[in-house]
This record gives C-alpha cells, structure tokens and sequence, in this order.
C-alpha cells in the first residue's frame, strides 16, 4: 500500500507540474484533462459550477485530503500506513518526517492573494520538493525492509 501511494503521489505531482510548464491550465480544454487524469470532474463540477480558476483547481488537487487523488488526500492515507509499518518509533518518525506535517505542505491562505503566475510557481516548488521527498521515502523503505542480509553466502 505504501507502495503505491508513494507511485500515487509521484504521478499526480509529475502530472500537474506538466500541465503547469506547459501553460495547459490557461484553457478550458487543459482544465478538462487535467480533472479527468485526476479522476475528479464530477467532484470538481458539483463544487466549483464550471468556476474553472487556478485557486480552485488547487483546492480540490491538491489540498483537499477527502479527495483520494489529491495530494493532500494521499499524503494523510500515507501518514496513516506509515504508522503500520513494522520498526522502531524513530525510524517511522524519521519518514515521517520527509512529508508534510499535515496537510498537502500547502495552505489555501498562502495562495489567496496570489496571481496564477505566483500560484503555479509556488505548486511547482511543492510539487519538485513531493517528489524528491518520495523518492528518498522510497530509498529508506527498501533499505529497511527489501534488502537482503548483507554478508549471507547461499548456494544452490
């Protein structure tokens, strides 16, 4: 499961950072592709009645933590399997560590008087520091739990 919420988590950051560089959210058309990949265009139409703005695209992909797709939605499953990972207290604590204390890392506050040129760069800095933050996740997971005893002879 940790497995693929960090996979999960690595893809929407990667994704909305894509649409992001290439300026695809600037269209209704990009704004419909991204909330298809996201799974989240119905959620989107009930809530934002075609508001189709930078604020509330990040309201709902990247800081809502109901919204199983969102980042904030899959770094609170990820904290919560974290937990449940056999191991010392100080070595979860120290994954733990690499992600947000709550949250996506992000609040709607922050970005409230922001344009969309500020708006972007600041998802495109949270989404490089996800992925890094994931990747280093990924490394200690294997190195506690998927490496085999070093020195071990086997023989066939």
């Amino acid at each position: 499961t940790v497995g693929r919420l960090i996979e999960r988590l690595m893809g929407v950051t990667l994704r909305l950072q894509t649409f992001l560089d290439t300026r695809a959210l600037a269209s209704a058309a990009g704004i419909d592709v991204l909330l298809e990949l996201f799974d989240s265009t119905i959620t989107f139409r009930a809530s934002y009645q075609r508001r189709e703005d930078l604020l509330a695209l990040v309201d709902l992909l990247v800081l809502d933590s109901a919204n199983p797709r969102a980042f904030g939605g899959v770094l609170r499953r990820l904290r919560t399997e974290l937990r449940k990972l056999p191991g010392s207290p100080e070595a979860i604590e120290g994954m733990l560590m690499l992600l947000p204390s709550e949250g996506a890392g992000l609040t709607l506050e922050e970005l409230r008087d922001k344009s969309d040129a500020q708006i972007g760069a600041r998802l495109l800095e949270l989404a490089q520091q996800l992925r890094g933050a994931m990747a280093e996740l990924s490394e200690r997971i294997s190195a506690s739990y998927f490496t085999l005893a070093q020195g071990v002879e086997q023989r066939v």
